[in-house]
């Protein structure tokens, strides 16, 4: 049989058949089955809208099996709206702790992006020093290897004038230009080894500089490849993000649907109610007018006995009366014997009835009362179970909106807090990079300015050397000239002089001239290479012993022969 309060209409997505109330047409449903949403329409029904709900009648036997069928239906609708309600709160809790979770996970990514990107920072910046000191090390390497040139060139400088200043033929003329020479020979020995130092020194920062470099590169590419993963997490975390939260709309849009369908629920439980009641009542009236019916059935039934038998006591009195008295009344008193047994057995028989009927009353208005105490109370246990979980799942709801607000503003909070220690950091990193700036351009000025000393002193003791190789000449020339003195090949300011052409205006005389001046010429310049050759040995000789001279100074042996 049709139920009057609910269509059937087919699922578009499923095709299953879905049973619906009359006030849902035209509004959006759910499917049970497949969980599909779409609007029912009248058209799509599978039964004819009824016009109107027939009459249930009062003494319709069959009217409390259509009010019990409908009350079951309303249970089973009633506990299928509500495992819909727990089931959609679950997947809101659940989809609630994942959002946390991938919230607590991106905070983690972030906190580490910082640290990498303060990491980084602080990597580049010792990558631009070591980059500027290997610079600066180059530059200094140049420099060094130019001051080493330059020492070498003094030292054999130095060591070119001692030793042609210490042959036996300028010792003499020498005293005080050998003073100066061992002075700034000491000079020059002690600039090269401080110089020496300073250039094993800055050698040995440019190694370690290098070192450093090669490391920090190799860590600054490490971490730019982490922070660029960092990156791509972080990214991928945030879309995740912005899809949780669209989500979590969706849920909260969801969630006031469910809240609108609970209102309904709760409306179509107090209409259902009511119409329980109503059908209560019906059921009562129904119930009141049929025991109405019997208890006037009986009583009728209880007259029309009393009446017939006290027509028949009354017609056996007349009949006594007009009979005459036999002369024997023993038969008649028998048979009125047996009239008044009759008589009473028809009485205890009546009053028999009478408490069957009553016993019979009792006991339907007891399963009456049962019948329908048990679905009524039942409903309205439900109902109330109902209402109570539908009050739980909206208290968890709001619980958790204000959970999430809550955590959503502790995150906000520890957001603004990290990024004040952020600020307080980078305030501190640019106090200490300014520190060190400071503290590198005045290392820089420093460097500098014994550069510039150390320039000084190159081109002091270059002008010393200047001044000792301009003295070692004048030695030379005036020991060259006391050799020709001695040989007789000395210039002659009276002597012949290079013949000119325009002496001698006969070209003979002029060849012959040129002649005798050349064979003069020649023969001074042998005199002069003979010399210079016996000179020569003697100055290689004097090196070597100078060379021998200088080993032992420097291993500690000069003397010792003497001594032993």
């Amino acid at each position: 049989m049709t139920n009057p309060y609910h269509l059937r209409m087919p699922c578009p997505h499923c095709g299953r058949e879905l049973r619906i109330r009359n006030e849902y047409l035209g509004l959006n449903i759910g499917c049970k089955h497949c969980h599909h949403t779409f609007r029912a329409r009248q058209e799509d029904l599978l039964d004819p809208l009824p016009r109107a709900a027939p009459p249930v009648p009062a003494a319709d036997p069959h009217g409390e099996g259509q009010a019990a069928g409908r009350i079951q239906e309303l249970q089973r609708e009633l506990q299928h709206v509500c495992s819909q309600l727990t089931e959609q709160v679950s997947r809101h809790t659940a989809t609630l702790q994942e959002l946390q979770a991938v919230e607590d996970r991106f905070a983690q990514a972030e906190v580490r992006a910082v640290e990498l990107q303060e990491h980084l920072e602080i990597l580049l910046e010792r990558h631009l020093r070591a980059a500027a000191a290997t610079s600066e090390s180059a530059a200094t390497r140049s420099e060094r290897d130019a001051l080493r040139a330059e020492v070498e060139r003094l030292r054999n400088l130095v060591t070119d004038v001692r030793l042609d200043a210490s042959s036996p033929e300028l010792l003499a003329g020498s005293r005080e230009a050998d003073q100066e020479k061992e002075a700034l020979r000491a000079q020059l020995e002690a600039q090269a080894a401080d110089a020496s130092r300073r250039l094993d020194h800055l050698a040995r920062q440019r190694d370690d500089l290098a070192d450093e470099r090669d490391r920090l590169g190799a860590e600054v590419q490490a971490l730019r490849f982490e922070l660029s993963a960092r990156a791509t997490e972080a990214d991928r975390l945030g879309a995740e993000r912005d899809a949780l939260a669209h989500e979590a709309e969706q849920l909260r849009a969801r969630r006031v649907e469910l809240e609108q369908a609970s209102a309904r629920s709760e409306a179509d439980l107090a209409e259902i109610r009511d119409r329980a009641e109503a059908d209560r009542r019906e059921l009562q009236e129904g119930r009141d007018a049929q025991r109405r019916d019997l208890l006037e059935e009986a009583e009728r039934r209880l007259e029309d006995e009393r009446a017939r038998h006290e027509a028949e006591r009354q017609a056996w009195r007349e009949l006594s009366a007009t009979l005459p008295s036999p002369d024997d009344p023993e038969p008649l008193r028998r048979e009125v014997e047996v009239l008044r047994v009759q008589c009473e057995e028809a009485g205890r028989h009546v009053e028999s009835l009478a408490r069957e009927r009553d016993r019979l009353q009792s006991r339907l208005d007891d399963v009456e009362r049962e019948r329908l105490a048990g679905p009524t109370e039942q409903v309205r246990q439900e109902a109330a179970e109902a209402s109570r979980l539908g009050d739980e799942l909206a208290g968890r709801v709001r619980a958790l909106d204000a959970e999430l607000t809550r955590l959503r503003s502790d995150h906000d909070a520890e957001l603004q807090a990290r990024e004040r220690v952020l600020e307080g950091l980078r305030h501190d990193w640019d106090v200490e990079r300014r520190e060190w700036r400071e503290r590198l351009d005045a290392a820089l000025a420093q460097a500098d300015r014994e550069r510039q000393a150390l320039q000084d002193d190159v081109e002091r003791l270059g002008r010393e050397a200047q001044a000792a190789r301009l003295q070692r000449d004048d030695a030379l020339r005036r020991s060259e000239t006391s050799s020709l003195e001695g040989s007789g090949l000395a210039a002659d300011p009276d002597g012949p002089a290079r013949p000119e052409s325009n002496s001698y205006p006969d070209p003979e005389a002029f060849r012959v001239a040129l002649l005798h001046w050349l064979a003069w010429a020649a023969h001074a310049l042998q005199e002069l290479i003979a010399r210079t050759g016996r000179l020569e040995s003697e100055m290689h000789e004097a090196r070597n012993e100078l060379d021998l001279l200088n080993r032992d100074l420097a291993l500690g042996e000069w003397g010792l022969d003497e001594e032993e």
